[in-house]
Parts: C-alpha cells; structure tokens; sequence
C-alpha cells in the first residue's frame, strides 16, 4: 500500500481549509494539483480521495475513483484526530458514512479487511457511532468479506472493541456473523472480560449477559473432524546393502 508523506497530507488540508472553508464540502482535486509540492499525479489523486472522504463528498469521492485515485491508499491522518495511519475505508467507516463505505468498496477495489499501523480493520473503527449506523456499517464489510476474527496488534477483535466500548447492536450484528467469544487478546483477555462496566448496570448487564450466553453456546459446540488421512507414495534413499537404492513406500498423511 502507498503511504502518503504526512507533510503533503497536512499541507494539503491546511491549503483547503484556507481556500475554500472547513464548511465547503466539496474540495476540488485541482488544488491539490497546484499545491507547491513535488508529488505524483496518483498520490495527488489519493490524497484528494482521503480528503473528498473526509468531507463526505460522494459526488468528488466517485470522480476520482474514476480518475484512478486508490482507495487503499493510507495517509498519516493526524488531521483526523487518529493516531494511525488508514486508509479511506477506515476513514469513511469511522464517520460512519454507510453509502461512501458502499461505493470504495463496490466501485473502486477498496479492502474490507485493509489494515491500519496498529492492523486494524474498518470493523475495529465502530465503536462511537451511532448503534444503527455501527450496524448497518458492519454488515456492508462482512458482506464485502470481512474478517469478523481479524486481530489488531494487541491481539483484540472487533467483538473485543465493541464490548469494550459497551456497544450493544455492533456485538449482536458480530455475533450473528460467527465472531469467536472465546478468543483471547494478548492479555489472556475475552470480550466478556473487557466489557466497561463504568456506566449504569443497565447498559452493560445486558452487554455482559450476550457475550456469556455466547461463550456457552461456542464452548458446547462439538470439535471439528480431523482432517482424513490419504495414502501418500514417497520415494526415498535407504541404506539396505550395498549399493544405496530407492525404494517407495506409502505413508499416510492428512488431507
């Protein structure tokens, strides 16, 4: 994946943001062209991608898609409050913008499980939105492909995300889609063991009861069949007299 330099990124921004107003919705990929920055045409494109996802611009985010702009390209987004880069998947998920995360992932190639420094996914962006558009957001990546297991590189799922941040509707929609609550991050931790417990019992009771519930129904689940054995004909060199010889024989090994 390219990786956009942070100080294009962030002159580009400051250059909108005094041209045209942080209340414009619509910043033109020609100004990102006439900064004064010696760039390429494509990290031009997708850096004015990133921005036309920030500003939730669906008409400038389908041009650029079609002028080649990479949906898959991360930029260092210290403009965006986040501390990692990503890519404009992880950007218009974590704006909770359902129809931007719609079109770069059926018009312009964009990854559903594409991963940020921290290898998060769009899934692990969520948490804090509103719980319908949380909702509706999950279910767009895990239909696009996502991987409802993925883990960060402190070990954590997105089921450990969502019940970290007490989210009801994002653990449910997780869950119906076959999120392991039995998966422990780095810390030995499950989901149910993260649960914020700092607000009122009803809203993590609730949370807490869903995960437990889970937990049992995954922990009766009968083992999956090893894998069968199939019979395997190797050739190999055997001391049995002089001189060396080969000799086959057939060994089994799994499938």
């Amino acid at each position: 994946m390219l990786k956009l330099s942070e100080k294009f990124l962030l002159a580009a921004l400051r250059k909108f943001d005094q041209v045209l107003g942080a209340s414009d919705p619509s910043p033109p990929f020609e100004w990102v062209e006439r900064l004064e920055m010696r760039v390429t045409e494509r990290e031009s494109k997708d850096a004015a991608l990133l921005l036309a996802v920030r500003r939730k611009n669906e008409g400038e985010v389908r041009r650029l898609i079609g002028l080649g702009a990479d949906p898959n390209a991360m930029c260092v987004n210290t403009h965006y409050n986040m501390k990692e880069p990503a890519t404009a998947v992880h950007i218009a998920a974590m704006l909770g913008q359902e129809r931007l995360v719609r079109v770069l992932l059926d018009h312009g190639g964009g990854i559903p499980d594409a991963r940020d420094r921290n290898d998060q996914t769009p899934l692990m962006y969520l948490t804090g939105l509103p719980s319908v558009s949380a909702y509706c957001i999950a279910k767009i990546l895990i239909a696009a492909g996502a991987d409802v297991n993925a883990r960060d590189e402190f070990g954590r799922t997105p089921l450990h995300l969502a019940a970290g941040a007490c989210e009801r509707h994002l653990c449910q929609v997780l869950l119906e889609n076959s999120a392991d609550p039995l998966l422990t991050d780095n810390v030995r931790q499950k989901p149910a063991d993260v649960v914020d417990k700092s607000g009122a019992p009803t809203e993590w009771t609730p949370i807490q009861d869903m995960l437990k519930d889970a937990e049992d129904r995954w922990a009766a689940m009968p083992a999956p069949p090893a894998a069968p054995l199939f019979p395997v004909e190797t050739t190999k060199t055997v001391n049995v007299g002089r001189p060396l010889r080969l000799i086959k024989r057939t060994e089994f090994a799994h499938g």
